[in-house]
C-alpha cells in the first residue's frame, strides 16, 4: 500500500510540476513575442536616426553652401556700394541715391565700407 501512496504522490507532483511548466513556457512565449517587438521596435528608432543623421548632414552642407553664396553676394554689394558711393560724390543724382537707399535697407552701409576695404 504504502508504494501505492507515494506513486500517487509522485503523480501529483508530476501534475503540478507540468502545470507550473506550462505556465512558464506560456511567460516565456509571451516575453519572447515582447522581445521581438522591442527589437523591431529598436531596428525602426535605429533606421530612423541614421535617415534623420543623414538629413541633418545634407541640411548642414546646403546651410554651407547657403552661407558661401551669401558672403559672395555681400562682397559683390559691396564692391556695388562703393561704385554708388563714388558715383554719389561726382554726381548727386536721384537714381544713385535710390540705390544707396536699397544698399543701407539691406545692411549694406557705404559708411561701413572704408573699414572693409582695408580688411579684405
Amino acid at each position: 500500500m504504502e508504494l501505492d501512496k507515494s506513486n500517487v504522490n509522485l503523480q501529483d507532483k508530476n501534475q503540478i510540476l507540468f502545470g507550473e511548466n506550462q505556465v512558464l513556457l506560456h511567460q516565456k512565449n509571451k516575453l519572447t513575442k515582447q522581445l521581438d517587438q522591442y527589437k523591431t521596435a529598436h531596428h525602426k528608432l535605429t533606421a530612423g536616426l541614421k535617415e534623420a543623421v543623414a538629413e541633418s548632414i545634407q541640411y548642414k552642407r546646403e546651410r554651407d553652401l547657403l552661407i558661401e553664396d551669401l558672403s559672395n553676394y555681400r562682397r559683390v554689394l559691396k564692391v556695388f556700394a562703393r561704385l554708388i558711393k563714388n558715383k554719389l560724390a561726382i554726381n548727386a543724382s536721384d537714381r544713385y541715391i535710390q540705390y544707396q537707399h536699397m544698399l543701407d535697407d539691406i545692411g549694406i552701409n557705404t559708411d561701413e565700407l572704408e573699414a572693409d576695404t582695408d580688411e579684405g
